[in-house]
């Protein structure tokens, strides 16, 4: 029996671990909010098994979506209805209700805020799934790492590539192919050792993302929030 025939879609516990893991990266990511980094083992643990994990289950489970489905209008509008609601309601959230209540918590405008467009710019250049506009109008400020919100969204773009990845497999006749999956770990593993590595003060390298780089690098306050 192989284990495509032993998954029952209705009877399992992966979604449920796959939130497990969107969990352990969620407090990866704030951690390093308060200024301080992990011990370097907590550190690799908390960097690698989540977003690992939960690509890995996601993967076998977009690709059983596929061979049970194997039509891409159907196939991409369901991965479209699983990731963008609740990536637009995050962006919305974040920018027009979190964004002006730290502004607010810090004594600063928050009509000034709203109408400098700062908002608005957040939604929209966030809005193709790219991770690419990190501050709401300057903020958050006074905080160890200024000028970021939701830190993790920078992995959702993955995610999309390979949701295009497993159709573009599909499309070519490969998915049924048993070689196929280890070629492509064999593949990935080699660019994932040549990617340039990150290196945390005092800690082994990681790989890079756009994100922590962004983060690294803390803009002046904005007045928006009663400091200058």
């Amino acid at each position: 029996m192989t284990l495509g025939q032993a998954f029952n879609g209705g009877n399992n516990a992966l979604n449920a671990w796959r939130l497990v893991l969107a969990a352990e990266v969620m407090l990866w990511h704030c951690w390093p909010i308060t200024g301080r980094m992990p011990p370097a083992a907590t550190l690799q643990l908390l960097f690698s098994i989540g977003v690992d994990g939960f690509f890995a289950i996601s993967g076998f489970l977009i690709t059983r979506s596929w061979l049970d489905d194997p039509h891409v209008r159907d196939y991409l509008t369901a991965r479209a209805l699983r990731i963008l609601p609740g990536y637009y309601a995050c962006l919305i959230v974040t920018a027009f209700a979190f964004a002006p209540l730290s502004v607010a918590l810090q004594g600063g405008s928050v009509g000034e805020l709203v109408c400098s467009g700062g908002p608005l710019e957040y939604v929209l250049k966030n809005s193709a799934v790219a991770y690419v506009h990190l501050d709401v109008g300057g903020t958050p400020s006074g905080i160890p790492h200024s000028g970021l919100w939701n830190g993790s969204l920078w992995s959702l773009v993955w995610e999309v590539i390979c949701y295009l990845a497993v159709a573009g497999v599909g499309l070519a006749g490969l998915a049924h192919h048993r070689w196929v999956s280890p070629a492509i770990l064999v593949v990935a593993t080699g660019l994932a050792t040549a990617m340039p590595p990150m290196t945390f003060p005092g800690y082994g390298p990681f790989p890079r993302s756009p994100c922590v780089r962004r983060s690294c690098s803390r803009p002046e306050p904005s007045s928006i929030n009663g400091e200058r």
